[in-house]
């Protein structure tokens, strides 16, 4: 018999709707996620790829560090952390 895990993320939302009602959100926003690793379905997009119509952009997924660990870890599986945070920081200064 398998043990069922049932992970609940209200923190998440909270600490979004924290952040998001401190942020200038664009009117209209055109909103995306963007993830982290490159697979068959869902094949990895530079973060300079991305169309310019999204205007608010949120990375995501962390991931646990193990399975018995909930401490989360956001970890580019295509280029590094330093190319990661210059792209981010490249995006957020065009407004995004």
């Amino acid at each position: 018999m398998m043990a069922t895990v049932n992970y609940t993320f209200t923190f998440l939302a909270c600490i979004l709707a924290i952040n998001v009602a401190k942020a200038q959100i664009p009117n209209p926003a055109l909103i995306g996620y963007w993830h982290n690793w490159n697979s068959v379905s869902a094949p990895y997009i530079q973060l300079d790829f991305i169309d310019d119509r999204y205007n608010v952009i949120v990375v995501a997924f962390a991931v646990p560090a193990s399975p018995s660990d909930m401490t989360m870890l956001f970890t580019s599986h295509v280029v590094s952390q330093s190319v990661l945070t210059t792209k981010i920081q490249q995006l957020q200064s065009q407004g995004k």
